[in-house]
């Protein structure tokens, strides 16, 4: 034998004219090809954009709109709290001379308001008076000289504090005390 290799007719590759028509759905011109498949990605592409934008503009309305009608439970719950207000004013305009009622309506307004905003999650700021001021549940509007209390200790709650969910929402104003200042120092 020799060093050839013999094909037999099994083996023969197939002429590239024969190779060409295997594939009916390939076009002749290649070029042409590519620009129809570009064209088809350009135009999947731009509607992929179109409909990303319109998603984006609908999320930011859903947004806007959850904002703005968030507080609706709440006011909800907060309209018997402004009905009973309205009649116990409408008792002390029937007869003004009656401060009582008008203290005892006032009273029964705010503990249901205060019930109402509980049941929100407002709690709050315990009584300040004697405790150590911290910054994050406490605003010192002024520091006074206080003998007989350690510096920073807070002397008087003069607005109340609240927090929301555990966190402060409003510190409670509160004067704070300082050390009295040295004798023979002007003040």
């Amino acid at each position: 034998m020799s060093g050839k290799k013999h094909h037999s007719d099994d083996e023969q590759t197939p002429a590239p004219e024969a190779q060409a028509g295997e594939n009916p759905q390939a076009p002749a011109d290649p070029v042409a090809a590519l620009q129809a498949e570009r064209d088809d990605l350009l135009g999947r592409l731009q509607r992929v954009s179109a409909d990303f934008l319109n998603y984006k503009k609908r999320v930011q309305r859903e947004i806007d709109e959850a904002r703005q009608f968030a507080s609706v439970e709440v006011i909800k719950q907060l309209l018997p709290v402004l009905d009973d207000m309205e009649r116990a004013l409408a008792a002390w305009r029937a007869d003004p001379g009656n401060a009582q009622a008008l203290g005892h309506g006032t009273q029964l307004v705010q503990a249901k308001l205060t019930e109402t905003l509980a049941r929100q999650g407002l709690t709050p700021v315990e009584d300040p008076v004697g405790q150590a001021f911290d910054p994050a549940i406490h605003s010192a509007i002024c520091q006074q000289p206080k003998g007989g209390y350690p510096e920073h200790t807070v002397l008087e709650a003069v607005r109340k504090g609240y927090r929301l969910h555990g966190r402060t929402i409003r510190p409670a104003e509160v004067v704070v005390s300082r050390l009295p200042d040295p004798p023979g120092e002007p003040k």
